[in-house]
């Protein structure tokens, strides 16, 4: 799971993730996002990843560990690690 090539899209899909400050951008425009913290990281084990939802709904598309840095997006219930 951890160990599979990421395309462009991923890459970019993450890319507009991690710029939270000014508003997460798609190619439609602006898209707003909620991040709920908290949650046990499936790397490194600490509670200190931060999952990010579409605005006031219940679908995740990523996180991010804040302890190890670890950043993912999520392919419907799957969480595929971008970084390593």
């Amino acid at each position: 799971m951890f160990g599979r090539t990421i395309g462009l899209g991923e890459v970019y899909f993450w890319a507009v993730l991690s710029d939270m400050s000014r508003g997460v951008r798609a190619l439609s425009g602006e898209v707003s996002m909620e991040k709920v913290g908290n949650h046990v990281c499936p790397r490194c084990g600490q509670v200190a990843m931060n999952v990010y939802y579409s605005d006031q709904t219940d679908n995740r598309v990523g996180a991010w560990c804040e302890y190890c840095n670890m950043k993912a997006y999520y392919h419907g219930e799957e969480l595929v690690q971008i970084n390593s």
